[in-house]
């Protein structure tokens, strides 16, 4: 359908219809918002250069003061566990494109940060609250508040179960499956990424392997010409020792260079 015949249908609609027209609309555009700035936050993220001595985040090439400033506040606040932030409003709204539905809905959004809260504990007692790449903690200001709390309660172990637990769980409400099939999805995954893997070592080891038998082919056609070039005649011994038939006339056969 055209562009002229769709703006006629829907000048030519009920209120109702236009009306639908009109939500539907404003959905998309929504949507689009919303995939175009989880891109920039992506790219925010990891393009981010840190702090200066000063305090400062370090100017961006690639976003800007906006994106250096962007970036440093989610690392401030969740550490690179806000690196899931613009992950989620890519995939969320380009499936609410492809599908027509909203995916954004408030049981999802709850489950969302209560993943990024329990990922960003999980990450601070994993680093036992240490500084790492980039100058800010593992898992943020809001890691540091609920980890350091986890590790009072039920100490390092405990924590990093219970927090692994809370992970898991927000995920499959994040998703929307049921656990069982969450579970067989990770599974699936994980063995392609395995098949993947093992294959890309497969195909690595054969061209290593091609280009080694290359170099020892090239390197044995040289030493053939080398030893014909210094005999010949192509009399040499099993040693490549050359011979002369008989250089001095004499009529014995000497060994060249002697």
């Amino acid at each position: 359908m055209s562009a002229a015949r769709r703006n006629s249908r829907i000048a030519d609609a009920s209120p109702a219809e236009a009306g639908g027209h009109a939500r539907m609309l404003a959905f998309e555009v929504g949507m689009l918002a919303i995939l175009v700035a989880g891109a920039f936050l992506a790219l925010s993220l990891l393009t981010y250069g840190g702090m200066e001595e000063s305090g400062l985040p370090v100017r961006s090439t690639w976003t800007g003061p906006v994106g250096s400033y962007l970036a440093f506040g989610f690392y401030q606040i969740l550490g690179h566990a806000s690196l899931i932030v613009p992950w989620v409003m890519i995939a969320g709204s380009a499936a609410a494109l492809a599908t027509h539905r909203n995916a954004f809905r408030p049981l999802r959004i709850l489950g969302g940060i209560a993943c990024l809260i329990s990922a960003s504990a999980l990450l601070h007692v994993g680093w036992a609250g240490e500084t790492v790449e980039r100058g800010h903690l593992a898992g943020g200001m809001a890691g540091m508040l609920v980890g350091d709390n986890m590790i009072d309660l039920f100490a390092g172990p405990g924590s990093f179960l219970i927090l692994t637990a809370a992970l898991a769980i927000s995920l499959v409400v994040v998703s929307g499956m049921g656990p069982t099939t969450f579970l067989a999805v990770l599974a699936a995954a994980a063995s392609a990424s395995g098949r993947g893997a093992a294959a890309g070592s497969t195909r690595a080891l054969s061209g290593l392997k091609s280009r080694i038998a290359r170099r020892r082919g090239a390197a044995a056609s040289g030493d053939g010409d080398a030893s014909a070039a210094r005999d010949p005649d192509g009399v040499c011994d099993a040693d490549g020792v050359e011979w002369d038939d008989d250089a001095d006339g004499d009529g014995d056969a000497t060994v060249g260079g002697d």
